[in-house]
Formats: C-alpha cells, structure tokens, sequence
C-alpha cells in the first residue's frame, strides 16, 4: 500500500485505445514513465514530488507515464497538455494550436470533441486584481485548439470570488456544471442555448466536482463530499477528519475521479490527522471509504476505460485532392499508425509512404480517378472509411481563376456569406482571404463556390482559391476589404506588474497578428502589444493613464483605421 512497501508487478506505459485519464483539479497531473504495458482499466495515478506513479486499485506501485495532461477526450485517445500541444493515447504528439498556458480551473469534453476550459488567465501582479468578466470566462475549443465560442457565466453570489474553479459536462451535453472559489452551489450553463440556468444543491465552500453518467453530481466542499441527484437534491454524503495542523484544519479536497465500476469514486485531499490523503467512496452507501491511502499524496487521476486495441483511423488527408497521374505528396492524419503495412488510395496502394509518427503518415499518390477513400492498415486490420478520409482526382487542366466576388467588404468578425464566381474550381483544396483562411464552403459547381467569411484583420487582401491545377491570381476582381476594428470587451488582467503597468485582455475583431495593433487610452499608445489571433490581445497600461481616472476610453488602429472608442473602468 502506499505509504509502506509497495511490489511492482509489471510496468506501464502508453494509454491503449480508448482509455481515458480524468483530471479534475486546477493544477498539473504530471506524468513520466517509460514503454511498456498500457494503463489499465481502474488504475489510479497520483502525483508526488516531480512526478507521478501508477498505481493498482489495492495500492501497488506499478510503473509511470509519458506526459503531462491537463484534459482529456471522453474516448481518452486525446491529452492536452499546457503549452506543449495535443497529445494521442499512446502519448505520441499531433497536429495542433493549443498553448493552455494559463492555470485555467477546469476543463471538460464532449463526445464531438469539443472542450470546454474555465479561463482563468496567468500572471498574479504583486498587487493582484483581477475583474470578474475574467475570473467568470469559459472558452470552448475544438480538439485541435482552434477558439470556437467564448461564454460569460454568473455566480452563485456566496463565495470568496467569482473565479471559476472546476466543471463538469452533463451526459446530455447541453449543460456546463462549474463551482467557484469558495461558492456554496453548483451552478449551472447551458451552451447549446447560451443561458444561465438556477443553482442547484448546497456543499460548503465547493471545489470539485463531477458528474456520474445517470447525471448524479459528487461535489466536495471544505468539510464534507456530497452526491446530488441532477435536480440538486442530497442523495448522501461524507465527511472527513480535519486536516493536520498547520494545514488550515478543514479537508480540502484537491481531486474526484470516477471509478470505471460505476458505482466508486476516487478523492484526494490533504492529509488528515492519521496521514490519509487518497480515499476510494462507495457512492451507492452513506458509510467510511471503501479504502484510504497514506503517502504519497498529489493530484490524482483514474483510468476509467479499457477497450481492446483497435485498427487505425484516419481524420484527415491533406491536401485533399491532386491531380489524376498521381504524385502528389499527401499527408494522412490519425491514429493507431503503428506496425502499419498497406496505404491505399481506394482499391489502389500508394506509390511510397513513411510512417512519421503514431498520428502521420506522407503517402505518394497512386494514378486514379474520382473520389477514392485513404485507408491504412495495420496488424489490427484496415481503418473504416469515413467523409475525412476522402481524397479527389482532378484532370490536368488550367488554374483556377475568380471573375466576381458577390461583396468585396466585410465586418472584420465575419460571419457573412459570400459566393465566388469564377473558373476551374475542381477539387479546391484552400480558399484565403488575405491571411484567413476560409474554413466553411461549398464547391456547389466548378464555377461557383459559396463560403462562410471568416475573422480577418482590418485592411484590404486578396482571395485565392487553391487546386491541385494551382493557385488563382490575384486581380482587382478578387479584393477584397475587411471593415475597421472593433472592441467589444476590455477586462483588466493583472492590475500591477513590477514596473508599475497594468496588463489588459482585449477581445473584438479586427486586430493584427504580432505587435501591429495600437490601442490608443486617453491619447497614449499600450505598450507591449500582442495579439494571437484577429480577435484577441493583451497589452499593458502605462501608470500615467491610470492617473486620469478609473473610467476610460480605449481605441484600436490597424492599418490607420481605427475602431470606435469603447469605455471601460479599470480597478485601482
């Protein structure tokens, strides 16, 4: 048992398909470990010192794990990992923009592979104030880290402060459960309607929680774990010793995660009086643990899948189409690419490929007509041909050209239609928009595409359309405008840093990538710009225009157009 003399019985490595890791805590989970077996169903990982053990239901240490997982997919074959990426079961990185590099008190996923994360920015300032716009943000990405939808939620009004500290996702999916620092009540959001719906339940100063699949909530508070039926009735409940002394006496649970029987839950907290920090709960009986564990003590996880190893899949071929003679260099995307022995194009083997890693492969073309599916096959059989697996034939034949745009403006959020009419739009491959690029189209005819615009940066760009025949040119028939910059919120980040300036979060549309952004408050530029997308930036508040007063005016220019002033208060 932990905290006495533990066998290794054998040694663990990669996550097998479809297994999940929970992590329900506001720090790190970190993980090490070397190859060998894969994590196996009911498996509990804690935390301790630098790194972290696996360890079996009854205590044994068993072995480490590669990475450091801040979230993870319901299927558990995606880990996201704070500043380092997307990370597959095995361990093995793939293709994406996350760079979660900021504490965050939370995150959640569902089934389509949509993830939701409290956004509790970095970077305490030695007087640390922060606004409750950002203590009370909760983004939802796609698994590749592309920002998908920003929320706003509210409190429960009974707390500490307003900053979110854990979420939960309801089976329905339509239902975002979160507690806040030292609230009394979950609170609940609905992200498919963008509404806040009513509190529900009562545990003492609440600090974790998760969510049963028959939508029973285990909530633990300061003193005490509570199950809630999903109206937020009290169903039982636990209580703990106080911690040792020194410690703050009360129980201060750090971590939950469901255990894959179904009806057990694991907790971590400090430790109490007798030195127990790990407890397993019966959720089904209102009695002690089930088992407690002493040292080591940390942030904890449970494997709660194990499915047999299955085939390969493929999620994307990129470019998604070339030219009939084949040739073409053709990224294959996925997962499971291990021992693999065929890619086929339709019933057709590629010409050559090279296994880059457990999520890539660079396959050449075979010769083809037609849409052929891009399967791989390994020792565990042939991926299942899906819609992402598609890849277009496309004769030889003169480069696409664009002849009318239906608007040549837009508002730099986007979100308005717009139809190209032109020529040669067979198996598009890429649509940009200056330095957009367009993710949301229809091909409806070799003469005609109709897309969604996206967000851009305030200024006038060409749009091009991209086919294995080539790149259109650009004309003054394919300009296009994006309209000026637009700030819809400015929320105060860190009040002051050691040099006496405030850090600002800015949101709109509009904004240059980089530094090209200035924000003029009270005729003096914010320094230190920087904006990662076209929508979001932070920047820091010199002293002197603090000076003028709480209430102030911010504007934007990109390119000499400027935004209209918005108003704003900053907290002294």
């Amino acid at each position: 048992m932990p905290g006495a003399e533990m066998g290794a019985y054998r040694v663990a490595g990669g996550l097998r398909a479809g297994v999940a890791l929970v992590f329900l805590s506001l720090s790190l989970l970190v993980v090490q470990g070397a190859a060998g077996a894969p994590l196996e169903r009911g498996e509990v990982i804690l935390k301790a010192g630098g790194g972290a053990g696996i360890y079996s239901p009854d205590g044994y240490f068993i072995g480490t794990f590669p990475v450091v997982p801040t979230c993870f997919s319901p299927d558990g074959r995606f880990l996201l990992v704070p500043g380092g990426g997307l990370f597959d079961d095995f361990g093995d990185p793939l293709p994406s923009q996350w760079s979660l590099d900021k504490p965050g008190g939370g995150c959640a996923a569902d089934n389509s592979g949509q993830v939701y994360v409290a956004a509790v920015p970095s970077g305490w300032g030695p007087r640390g104030r922060w606004t409750r716009e950002a203590w009370l943000t909760i983004e939802k990405f796609n698994l590749t880290g592309e920002l998908l939808a920003t929320y706003t939620v509210s409190d429960d009004g009974e707390l500490y402060g307003p900053q979110v500290v854990d979420l939960a996702l309801a089976p329905d999916g339509c239902e975002l459960l979160y507690v806040n620092y030292g609230g009394q009540m979950v609170n609940r959001y609905d992200p498919c309607t963008e509404t806040q719906e009513t509190p529900i339940g009562r545990v003492y100063q609440a600090s974790e929680l998760l969510v049963r699949p028959n939508g029973q909530i285990l909530v633990a508070g300061e003193t005490r774990v509570e199950l809630l039926g999903p109206a937020g009735e009290s169903l039982r409940s636990w209580t703990f010793p106080i911690a040792r002394p020194g410690q703050g006496g009360h129980l201060y649970p750090r971590s939950l995660a469901l255990d894959p029987d179904g009806v057990s839950a694991w907790m971590e907290a400090t430790p109490s009086p007798a030195g127990f920090c790990v407890y397993r709960l019966n959720l089904e009986v209102a009695e002690e643990a089930i088992s407690k564990w002493r040292e080591p003590c940390g942030y904890l996880a449970v494997a709660p899948v194990s499915a047999p190893p299955s085939p390969a899949e493929v999620s994307a071929v990129s470019p998604s189409a070339g030219l009939a003679a084949g040739g073409a260099s053709v990224t294959i995307s996925g997962f499971r690419f291990d021992e693999v022995t065929a890619v086929r194009f339709g019933a057709l083997e590629a010409r050559s490929f090279t296994v880059n890693s457990a999520s890539q492969i660079t396959a050449i073309a075979p010769p083809g007509a037609g849409t052929a599916d891009v399967t791989v096959t390994t020792s565990l059989g042939t991926s299942a041909t899906t819609p992402d697996d598609e890849y277009t034939y496309v004769p030889s034949g003169a480069a696409p050209a664009i002849r009318k745009l239906s608007v040549d403006h837009g508002p730099a959020a986007g979100g308005v239609s717009l139809t190209i009419t032109g020529t040669g739009f067979l198996g598009v491959t890429g649509i940009d928009i200056g330095a957009s690029s367009v993710e949301r189209l229809t091909v409806n005819s070799p003469t005609s595409i109709t897309l969604m615009l996206p967000p851009g940066t305030s200024g006038t760009g060409d749009v091009t359309v991209s086919t294995p025949n080539g790149t259109s040119a650009a004309t003054r028939r394919s300009r296009f405008s994006y309209g000026p910059p637009v700030i819809t919120s400015v929320a105060q980040l860190e009040y002051e840093n050691g040099d006496g300036t405030g850090v600002d979060s800015i949101r709109g549309s509009g904004f240059a990538p980089g530094s090209q952004t200035v924000f003029n408050v009270v005729g003096r530029p914010l320094t230190s710009v920087s904006c990662p997308s076209s929508s979001y930036c932070t920047a820091n508040q010199p002293p002197e225009t603090r000076r003028v007063g709480p209430h102030l005016a911010i504007v934007a220019v990109v390119g000499g157009r400027r935004s209209k002033p918005v108003h704003y208060t900053y907290s002294p």
